[in-house]
């Protein structure tokens, strides 16, 4: 009876032991908005996000427009003439997770806001009468990868580093600074377009040119892709 009683010890014991620490579970608190909110990925990701969603909203709002105004195309011609753009933001999505691993995702991440902010300078630099390659097909496939390419990183950097039952919260998060950065781009960009006589579409792009620059140079700092020693700790109790 003795060895009987040890056999059946362990057994017992690790039953036991699974219901502690479920009942642990169970009780542990959810995970606290504020601390997710406070990590340094986070943070710069969803500063990207607000930056990207400036500049695409912008972009649109004000291509069309000089195309037709300013070119002289007309609307089907314009409409087809983007669809460069669409292509290549297709194209990054699909290509995002092999460039990032070939180059590593901070410095993939910075080469598709830089080639934004290229291609958009190179946008306000076109001229009426130039050739269609030079003013607008160069600057489309730049911009359309730069877009392509940022909106992945940035939303991947965003919700990378959540735990359970934050995943929702981040990506929620993420998604709603993209259509807030939307709307506060289109109004500055719209006030730097109307500030002289007129509407002057070039210092639009130059100014959503200007943000995706700034976008690059915040994902070139080394300390917004680590993640607080302190969290770690935290959510590895």
């Amino acid at each position: 009876m003795e060895l009987r009683a040890h056999g059946r010890e362990p057994g017992g014991r690790r039953a036991l032991t699974g219901r502690v620490h479920r009942r642990r579970a169970a009780l542990r608190p959810p995970p606290r908005p504020a601390r997710c909110l406070r990590r340094r990925p986070v943070v710069m990701a969803n500063t990207v996000m607000l930056l990207l969603g400036a500049v695409s909203v912008g972009l649109f709002y004000f291509l069309s427009q000089y195309q037709q105004q300013v070119l002289g195309m007309s609307p089907a011609t314009a409409g087809l003439s983007q669809l460069p753009i669409a292509v290549l933001i297709t194209l990054g999505g699909f290509g995002a997770p092999w460039l990032a691993r070939l180059t590593g995702l901070r410095s993939a991440m910075a080469g598709a806001l830089v080639a934004l902010s290229a291609g958009l300078f190179w946008l306000a630099r076109s001229e009426a009468g130039s050739e269609f390659v030079t003013a607008l097909l160069g600057p489309f496939l730049l911009i359309g990868a730069g877009l392509g390419l940022g909106f992945v990183y940035a939303t991947t950097i965003a919700v990378s580093g959540a735990v359970v039952g934050e995943t929702g919260l981040l990506s929620g998060l993420v998604n709603a600074t993209r259509q807030l950065g939307g709307a506060l781009g289109l109004a500055a960009l719209i006030a730097v377009a109307t500030a002289g006589d007129g509407v002057a579409h070039t210092d639009a792009f130059l100014g959503a040119a200007v943000l995706a620059l700034a976008a690059a140079l915040l994902s070139l700092r080394p300390t917004a892709h680590r993640r607080p020693e302190s969290d770690q700790q935290v959510e590895g109790d």
